[in-house]
């Protein structure tokens, strides 16, 4: 029996154990120089590593590495799009490292499509967890979906019992194990590479679907930190915050304060490096459906326009670390919301972009409608205003309808008294706070309008401020979180 190891260093440990990982690989290689080791390392890591003394000292000609996504997602888990922008983020790393990876990496997680992504991206392999299978395989075999092969390797903890002599057992092992699996008599030493020129497949497998379940937020999250992050500079302010923040211990259950964090460490690199009266605009796929949407960034403020829904992705005031629109099972912050007079949603139709302008601490958008209906979108510094412009038509309630995060919070329209709001509040005026104690939003308009304030069912609140249109016109509202 033939011993192939594969040391898999796991992103959630961070970067000092990611650099202590590739010093204890170091040493093993350079004790033996007959050995050759697989190693899986997500991008981020492998990008923060490669800049180190660990790096240089690697014998990396007897290294060969796994793809698998540049920040170690579970990737049955990720919409298709979303799936190959991470392998090729990181296939860029890999590149400028000079690295050619030797299969792609999957774990424990499996489902029939992922073949045709392994052949997409321009792998010939996939390496398995031995789980996944009916006993452990004791040769690679090829795995078939729609016409499409790859070559399975199934990875085990310890060397199986087999009377296959000339088979492989790969043995996925800590760094810290794998001088100890490499001193341990009962196998030759030989790579899955070297094994493929000598030896035939074994039989087909059929690994059984497996799925791991995602944490509520987990996939938000991971775009938005990738979108937040992706121009860091290196080993400078908030560096290494970033880099924990990108450990997937941070994103398994969606921690309350994972997204503050982020924030928080955003506000730090943009003060680092931009000042406070920048703004960036962007076109960006942020939910991986082939249909770009719009991110404007400043100093204070993060925000996701999506004119094809007419909805805010999501809006972060990055100094308190607020995301503003982040409510839980609620849907998203709608732009345009249109009752008829029986109370009935009409449907607005989509928007598409039709202009931009930015400036010093300013950004406008504007979307129009086949109808005639219009939205422009202005955001200064923290403040954001939305102005809905609508043709003539029946008298209808319109606004923007926005969930908001916030807890056990109190409204009020200026000179009146302040409300719970744990039941249903209606209020009317030019102007309105809402607040928890700690965070507010502060509603203003020119023209007098109707504020509904629901209480959302799992936390957090639905503002809904509107007008009742007479014969069309332009409504604004001025949004002010603090």
């Amino acid at each position: 029996m033939h011993i192939a190891p594969v040391v898999h260093v796991p992103h959630s440990r961070g970067p000092e154990a990611w650099v202590e990982a590739v010093e204890e690989i170091g040493v093993v290689l350079e004790s033996r120089p007959d050995l050759v080791v697989t190693v899986r390392m997500a991008g981020i890591a492998l990008d923060h590593v490669r800049q180190t003394d660990a790096w240089q000292r690697l014998p990396r000609e007897r290294v060969r590495w796994l793809a698998g996504g540049m920040s170690d997602p579970v990737l049955p888990l990720l919409p298709p799009r979303a799936r190959q922008t991470q392998l090729n983020r990181e296939a860029s790393v890999m590149e400028s490292a000079g690295l050619v990876p030797a299969g792609l990496w999957l774990g424990d997680a499996w489902e029939p499509s992922l073949v045709e992504l392994a052949r997409e991206s321009g792998h010939s392999r996939v390496y398995l967890d031995g789980s996944l299978f009916e006993g452990t395989p004791s040769r690679p075999g090829a795995i078939e979906w729609a016409g499409q092969v790859v070559i399975g390797v199934a990875l085990a903890e310890d060397a199986p019992e087999t009377e296959d002599e000339d088979g492989l057992a790969v043995i996925r092992v800590d760094s810290s194990a794998l001088a100890e699996l490499v001193a341990s008599p009962g196998g030759r030493l030989l790579d899955v590479d070297a094994y493929l020129e000598d030896h035939l497949p074994g039989d087909r497998l059929e690994p059984r679907v497996s799925t791991p379940r995602l944490a509520p937020g987990r996939e938000v999250f991971y775009r938005r930190l990738l979108l937040l992050t992706a121009d860091q500079p290196q080993r400078r302010s908030g560096g290494d915050d970033v880099l924990l923040l990108q450990s997937r211990e941070h994103l398994l259950d969606h921690a309350p304060d994972s997204l503050e964090r982020l924030l928080a460490v955003r506000t730090t690199l943009d003060t680092a490096r931009r000042g406070d009266t920048w703004v960036d605009i962007q076109d960006v796929d942020w939910d991986a459906d082939g249909v770009a949407e719009i991110h404007v960034e400043t100093a204070t403020t993060s925000l996701m326009l999506d004119p094809a829904e007419t909805a805010l992705g999501f809006w972060d005031h990055k100094p308190n670390g607020w995301a503003i629109v982040e409510v839980p099972g609620s849907r998203a912050a709608h732009l345009l919301r249109c009752l008829d007079d029986s109370d009935r949603e009409t449907a607005s139709g989509p928007l598409r972009a039709a202009g931009r302008t930015e400036g010093r601490g300013f950004a406008e958008l504007r979307m129009e409608g086949r109808d005639g209906t219009a939205c422009r979108i202005e955001l200064r510094q923290s403040a954001l205003t939305i102005e809905l412009t609508l043709p003539s038509a029946e008298p209808m309630r319109v606004g923007p309808e926005l969930p908001v995060n916030l807890a056990g919070a109190q409204v009020r329209a200026d000179g009146g008294a302040w409300v719970d709001a744990d039941e249903p509040v209606a209020l009317a005026g030019h102007r309105f706070r809402i607040s928890d104690g700690q965070r507010s939003l502060v509603l203003a308009t020119p023209r007098p309008a109707e504020l509904f304030v629901t209480p959302a069912p799992d936390g957090g609140y639905i503002l809904w401020p509107h007008w009742v249109t007479a014969d069309g016109g332009t409504y604004r509202i001025s949004l002010i979180p603090s």
